[in-house]
């Protein structure tokens, strides 16, 4: 079988992307998990996972009419500042929370220490 060189970029591109959607998936649930209540965790990874797939599907029809237009390796460069540039905000903008340091309201209700009182009715555990 003939291939054109243009497929064998593709295929590198495809699986790079791959890897790096391996690599990087199982890290972006961890901010939510640590980040929200026990009690909307659930609620709060599947709003996660409603704008991430969103945007698998806004992206994949923006990348096509970029590779329509300009190319296929324009569409993939692009795919590739969005994603640098994302993560550049986030290293700017989000902060780890630490176990063990003062961890918010939430883990003090879960030790059983006083909140507002509105606060505990929102996220105490039933």
């Amino acid at each position: 079988m003939i291939e054109h060189p243009s497929w064998q970029r593709g295929r590198f591109y495809g699986l790079a992307v791959g890897l790096g959607t391996a690599m990087v998936y199982p890290t972006l649930l961890v901010p939510i998990a640590d980040n929200a209540a026990p009690t909307w965790r659930g609620s709060a990874v599947g709003v996660y996972r409603l704008w991430r797939d969103s945007g698998y599907a806004a992206g994949a029809l923006l990348a096509g009419m970029v590779a329509d237009a300009l190319g296929i390796d324009w569409a993939i460069m692009s795919i590739a500042a969005l994603t640098l540039a994302s993560g550049v905000l986030v290293a700017i903008v989000m902060r780890e929370r630490r176990r063990g340091g003062d961890t918010g309201r939430f883990d003090a209700i879960e030790r059983g220490e006083p909140v507002e009182p509105e606060m505990q009715e929102r996220v105490a555990p039933s």
